[in-house]
């Protein structure tokens, strides 16, 4: 009865950290007439931001649970110089920190790589300087966190808690035998 109690414990496992349902930032360092459509948006389904060039969209970004990417949606776009794209304000929850980034992916485009992305614990920047877009070419990645403020429950700890209430149970029946 008192095991049964403790195998809860146990059995729950981390609850993955997600974006959904936050309320992110955009925001864009560039020599040229570089804008996000909005400040923030609401991650849920679909794409959160566009980027704009001229007031033309050119990219559409999309804000996952988990994961980012942009997608280049219009015409061609040659090499520029000093554009860096930064989401800001990505509350995780449960509260988490980015600690890297993985699976990154990307359709042909020259120069760039996962080293083009920077991270703080609550935000992720893309440095997209130089690199020529054409229609249909996305870059893609995982955000990697890890929980902030959690002391892990040992793996053993549920079943010495069973253990020692089995013994109890013991000591109490010997009292009454006796």
């Amino acid at each position: 009865m008192i095991a049964a109690a403790f195998f809860p414990l146990a059995a729950s496992g981390a609850q993955a950290a997600t974006l959904q349902g936050d309320t992110v930032s955009c925001g864009i360092v560039s020599t040229g007439p570089w804008s996000c459509s909005t400040s923030t948006a609401l991650v849920g389904m679909g794409s959160e931001f566009t980027l704009q060039f001229f007031g033309n969209d050119l990219f559409s970004v999309d804000i996952a649970a988990s994961s980012i990417r942009l997608d280049f949606v219009s015409g061609s776009l040659g090499a520029g110089a000093g554009e860096l794209l930064t989401f800001s304000d990505l509350d995780f929850t449960p509260a988490s920190n980015i600690v890297g980034i993985g699976n990154f992916q990307t359709t042909a485009l020259f120069g760039v790589q996962a080293s083009d992305v920077s991270f703080t614990a609550d935000s992720v920047s893309f440095d997209f300087n130089g690199t020529d877009w054409r229609n249909g070419q996305f870059v893609s990645f995982d955000l990697v966190t890890a929980q902030t403020g959690v002391v892990p429950l040992p793996a053993g700890l549920p079943l010495l808690l069973a253990g020692l209430g089995g013994l109890g149970l013991l000591a109490r029946r010997k009292r009454k035998a006796a």
